[in-house]
């Protein structure tokens, strides 16, 4: 059981706890009008002496006192201590919804950057000035990045040219660069990481002034 399934079973819980309390508390006072209102129509019958009549049975009908007949008041403790659970409960659940809204959103995982590097060699990812960037930063990279895409030449070769293409299935006259660093000795383009692209397929190519296109 991780942590989202805990904060959810607490927070069902509290909320029914909740219910439960607000629903006693509502029958407490419905119990405090209705005793109110039976308080309220209750009279009290006053006798005298002199208004005391013989039954043919000859029994008297005795006067009843106003110190014998008690009203019942309101339990308001029991209301009080109603009230204190229900707001602690409620605050219980609002802090459980809100702790649970953070972890659902602190769980959400950041999508990343995934780079294929195919049936190339030598293929590599720099920043604007020029600065290696390894995996993690790669992974990193949000949509709107520029980035330096590269790959290194042949020491020693008549290589003159690369083409370099990204996301494409086939080759077009844009995809072929002269731009070379000395640094890194590559060919290299500047590309621009697209919105909504989170994969980056990426294709190299020498060109031989000899051989033309080498691994065609």
């Amino acid at each position: 059981m991780n942590i989202l399934d805990i904060l959810v079973s607490v927070n069902k819980i509290s909320l029914g706890a909740f219910v439960l309390t607000f629903c006693a508390l509502a029958y407490e006072i419905y119990l405090l009008k209705k005793e109110n209102k039976k308080n309220e129509m209750l009279k009290i019958p006053k006798f005298e002496a002199s208004e005391l009549k013989t039954v043919k049975n000859t029994t008297k009908i005795m006067p009843v006192k106003k110190d014998e007949i008690k009203l019942s008041k309101p339990d308001y403790k029991i209301i009080f201590i109603v009230v204190i659970f229900l707001f602690a409960f409620g605050v219980i659940t609002l802090v459980g919804m809100i702790n649970f809204k953070k972890q659902v959103n602190t769980s959400v995982p950041t999508p990343t950057m995934i780079f294929n590097l195919v049936a190339s060699k030598g293929i590599k990812a720099l920043d604007e000035n020029f600065n290696l960037l390894n995996e993690i930063q790669l992974s990193t990279l949000k949509p709107g990045a520029k980035i330096i895409v590269g790959v290194e030449t042949i020491s020693g070769s008549d290589v003159d040219r690369a083409r370099i293409r990204i996301n494409k299935q086939n080759w077009d006259i844009s995809d072929i660069t002269t731009r070379f660093d000395k640094r890194y000795d590559l060919f290299y383009i500047e590309y621009k990481v697209p919105e909504g692209q989170m994969r980056l397929k990426i294709e190299a190519q020498l060109h031989s002034a000899k051989e033309g296109w080498l691994g065609d």
